[in-house]
């Protein structure tokens, strides 16, 4: 059934799956080198020349010494400026004795790779994840409300755009509406989801919203637009 009301859960969907591919990468790294750190052999090495890039950052070369009087050259592509080595250092590394191209070198080339795509994962899973719980756990207090909720009828006010938040440039529309309590005369103001089609031609002017609230507590509250699914489907 096609939705007429449309949250922002595609939004923050999107966002949680490129935070899970850069969490994956993240991982798959950091599980490459331990694999290697625990079934390689360790070595010492020193840096015998720097090879730059057209951004004019540095990345060491590194020759160390293999099982018996082999000599392997390693050739780290984390390239930093400045440098975050220089010629004539000493390094620890591990390599893999059947592959000895394949090495993890200690310090800034065996964290920066891991933690570069592990902020990812956090900044970009942070806004997914979080933002699909925030829509979950509202989802469920909705439906709570549907059940066990008060109805009361608000009037509406108006049809307003939410430029707190934008999906490529484009903000959602929400609806505005006013209730009194009659008990305590104290008035409310509720607004609906984010709507991302205008509502305005099946809301009139003057027209009154069933709003379902707590009866302990107004604030919690669900503006129930679902007659507009109904209206959608039917044009």
């Amino acid at each position: 059934m096609k939705r007429f009301i449309q949250g922002t859960t595609f939004f923050f969907l999107i966002f949680a799956v490129i935070g899970t591919i850069f969490g994956i990468v993240a991982a798959s790294m950091q599980w490459h080198d331990y694999r290697i750190m625990q079934q390689g052999i360790k070595a010492q090495g020193f840096v015998v020349a720097m090879q730059g890039n057209n951004d004019g950052n540095s990345a060491p070369i590194i020759e160390f010494h293999g099982t018996g009087d082999s000599t392997h050259t390693y050739r780290s592509n984390i390239f930093s400026s400045p440098p975050a080595y220089e010629v004539g250092d000493k390094v620890t590394l591990w390599y893999n004795p059947k592959m000895p191209d394949e090495v993890v070198l200690s310090g800034f080339d065996q964290w920066f790779l891991p933690v570069f795509f592990g902020f990812f994962f956090l900044a970009f899973g942070g806004v997914g994840y979080g933002g699909l719980l925030f829509h979950f756990v509202r989802r469920q207090n909705h439906l709570n409300l549907l059940r066990t909720g008060k109805t009361v009828d608000a009037q509406f006010v108006e049809v307003f755009v939410n430029r707190a938040f934008a999906v490529n440039g484009q903000s959602p529309l929400v609806v505005r509406c006013k209730w009194t309590d009659p008990l305590s005369q104290k008035q409310y103001t509720f607004d609906s989801e984010n709507l991302w089609i205008d509502p305005s031609p099946y809301i009139k002017s003057g027209s009154t919203l069933t709003v379902y609230i707590e009866p302990d507590n107004p604030m919690m509250y669900y503006v129930d637009l679902r007659f507009l699914e109904d209206k959608k489907d039917r044009k």
